[in-house]
């Protein structure tokens, strides 16, 4: 018996790594021909693809690799939220599923200053930008208004190529999915604080609003079977993403909303 099962394991580790070779090639494919990101040299390129690589197989390799799978998708999430709410515009807003949210604005992206300071790495690079003729030419807003919209998609390769592998691990609960929220609380949550931070205004009613939207990062990170569940169960109130596709939905059925 015990043979066996070692057989038959073995045959599910090689199943599991063909699906997920195939998966991260085909990511890495279409991912990086990306028009913000396509311009950059192969070197530049590939020390991120290697960097996935290595992080990719650190799952596979992990005791329990479902869950270092999420919690690389709720610590990327955070990252991408972090660089996009500094980078956010009404245009990249409104091409977005949560275009019709009161909770998240292009309004930071006019405080950059005051908000590197609460950045490391922004307040780093442009520090490491002294005497170059980039920060004389461009000054600060451009230049670290750049940096974070090309580290927004950055971080987007990796907590989008990390989900795509959910389908390798059985974390695809049926019905209303996870993902798109756990983007939204983390965008809603990373404004908030920098709102906090630098003496904006929250565009949150309620003061626990905050705690609550990282409470599903946390649950995802934590193996949550049905995260979204698990918090609109705990809160007794709906989702904002699941509000705004709600509507979308009977806009469109309606025929109130002809975009696609």
């Amino acid at each position: 018996m015990g043979i066996l099962d070692g057989m038959r394991r073995a045959r599910e580790q090689i199943k599991t790594a063909a699906a997920v070779a195939s998966i991260v090639a085909h990511h890495k494919s279409d991912y990086f021909n990306l028009p913000g990101l396509v311009g950059h040299s192969e070197a530049w390129k590939s020390k991120y693809q290697e960097d996935f690589d290595t992080r990719v197989s650190a799952i596979m390799q992990s005791e329990v690799p479902f869950l270092a799978m999420r919690k690389e998708i709720a610590d990327w999430a955070l990252r991408y939220a972090d660089y996009q709410t500094l980078s956010m515009t009404d245009e990249i807003k409104r091409e977005s599923f949560y275009k019709d949210c009161p909770y998240i604005s292009d309004e930071l992206q006019h405080h950059l200053a005051e908000c590197i300071e609460h950045h490391n790495e922004l307040r780093e690079h442009w520090w490491n930008l002294k005497d170059s003729e980039l920060r004389r030419e461009f000054g600060l807003r451009e230049v670290v208004f750049h940096t974070a919209t090309t580290f927004a998609l950055i971080a987007l390769f990796y907590v989008s190529g990390f989900c795509r592998l959910r389908c390798v691990y059985n974390d695809e609960p049926r019905g209303r999915d996870w993902f798109r929220p756990l983007i939204l609380s983390s965008l809603i949550h990373v404004e908030d604080c920098y709102r906090s931070k630098i003496g904006l205004p929250s565009l949150l009613g309620d003061p626990e609003a905050p705690f609550h939207h990282l409470a599903l990062v946390f649950l995802v990170a934590n193996g949550e079977r049905n995260p979204l569940f698990a918090w609109e169960d705990k809160f007794r109130i709906p989702h904002p993403a699941s509000v705004f596709e709600m509507w979308q939905k009977l806009f469109r059925s309606e025929g109130w909303d002809r975009r696609p």
